[in-house]
């Protein structure tokens, strides 16, 4: 472990003062939890996005092949207009 020093202005002091009086912990034990749960909130912020990436990917991938199954099955339909692609919109 490695001791930090960290200045706090007034406002923050006095709200970390608050937290740490309400659940009567040391004031350093209210900081490491706050910062703890700041970083396990960013992970899991990171993780969502990613997991929302790969779902709008997925999503669009599916579309594709959707839009390509549907153009071997009515050929006709993409040069009478009836299928738009994105793209030719």
């Amino acid at each position: 472990m490695r001791r930090l020093q960290v200045r706090f202005s007034p406002t923050e002091l006095e709200l970390v003062g608050e937290r740490a009086r309400a659940a009567a912990m040391p004031m350093s034990t209210a900081v490491r939890q706050l910062v703890r749960s700041a970083l396990d909130r960013k992970a899991t912020a990171d993780a969502a996005a990613a997991d929302q990436a790969l779902v709008t990917l997925s999503g669009l991938v599916a579309a594709e092949h959707a839009l390509r199954l549907l153009e071997e099955i009515v050929p006709d339909a993409v040069r009478l207009g009836g299928i738009r692609r994105a793209a030719d919109a």
